[in-house]
């Protein structure tokens, strides 16, 4: 088994690049087997995973394995037989609509925790909510479960992902908002935020927008902030 790059050049004068996988599949009598990946880095961990599979005797030969719509069937066939008939047509419906048209073509083996994430940014472009993503990854992991427990796929590569990745703007926004109630240290502010509105609002109310009724407004606000946090 080795890895080794293959370059080339387009008919527009470009040149591509790819790591080539050599292994011989023993289901075809030993014959030699050819993979291709775009990164190096993609290509070392199909040889360390194939290295492993052979060794633990649950290598699954490429050349028998299934699709994520074929392996997607079977999922379903187990749902019938374990949950409600709504559960079941939302688990069809899903997969159907948000998964196979996607990746349904990728063959199990193929499967790569870069190749999820790609398939969640395509959902996202597509005009697909954020619920939405996180459902199809979440039914992508039960469907790749399934199928180990089938004998039909080694791993899962959709479990573990992180479902709380928040790009940079929603971070900020949050940030931003958590900044408009805070003080120093953590401790609510009581010159911000609703109660402090609330308070003002009492004390234009009373004639006195500027003086003793607001500042008691504040240092009440402020007593009850540090009393609900407690000694630090």
């Amino acid at each position: 088994m080795s890895v080794r790059k293959r370059t080339w050049t387009t008919p527009k004068g470009e040149t591509k690049e790819a790591w080539v996988v050599n292994y011989r599949d023993k289901a075809r009598g030993g014959s030699r087997v050819q993979r291709t990946f775009h990164l190096k880095k993609e290509a070392d961990a199909f040889v360390v995973d194939m290295k492993g599979e052979v060794r633990d005797g649950i290598h699954i030969a490429r050349s028998k394995s299934v699709t994520v719509a074929q392996a997607g069937k079977e999922w379903i066939k187990t749902a019938e037989l374990n949950v409600e008939r709504a559960t079941v047509a939302n688990y069809q419906a899903v997969l159907t609509f948000h998964i196979v048209p996607f990746i349904g073509h990728e063959k199990l083996p193929d499967l790569t925790v870069p190749l999820v994430r790609a398939f969640e940014d395509k959902l996202r472009e597509e005009g697909r909510s954020a619920a939405m993503v996180k459902r199809a990854r979440s039914f992508l992991s039960m469907l790749l479960s399934d199928a180990m427990e089938r004998g039909l796929a080694t791993r899962n590569v959709a479990r573990g992902l992180s479902s709380n990745r928040k790009r940079g703007k929603e971070r900020q926004a949050e940030r931003r908002a958590k900044g408009q109630t805070q003080g120093r240290g953590g401790y609510p502010d009581p010159r911000r935020g609703p109660c402090h509105h609330d308070e003002r609002q009492r004390a234009l109310a009373a004639g006195d927008p500027d003086g003793a009724v607001l500042r008691a407004a504040v240092v009440r606000t402020a007593r009850a902030a540090l009393g609900e946090r407690g000694p630090g």
